[in-house]
């Protein structure tokens, strides 16, 4: 956690630049946390179901880290500061 909020002391990046491929990583912890319920469910639908929604949500929020920039330039445009 502490290159996430410091910057990495080895290239000397800040902690914000690089975020986006931070943000796809733990996404793809995401789906890999939801992977073991789905396949593990042996029929069950309570386990499935929450396996699914947890990868659903984990791709959820990939689309809206990808698209931060774009949500962030349409809103300071419509606020007239850019």
């Amino acid at each position: 956690m502490r290159h996430w909020r410091a910057g990495c002391p080895q290239t000397g990046k800040s902690g914000s630049e690089g975020g986006r491929w931070k943000s796809t990583d733990l996404v793809g912890r995401q789906l890999a946390g939801g992977l073991p319920y789905y396949m593990s469910a042996a029929g069950s639908p309570h386990q499935m179901e929450r396996g699914k929604s947890a990868m659903v949500n984990a791709i959820g929020g990939l689309a809206i880290v990808l698209s931060a920039r774009l949500i962030a330039g349409m809103i300071q445009t419509a606020l007239g500061g850019g």
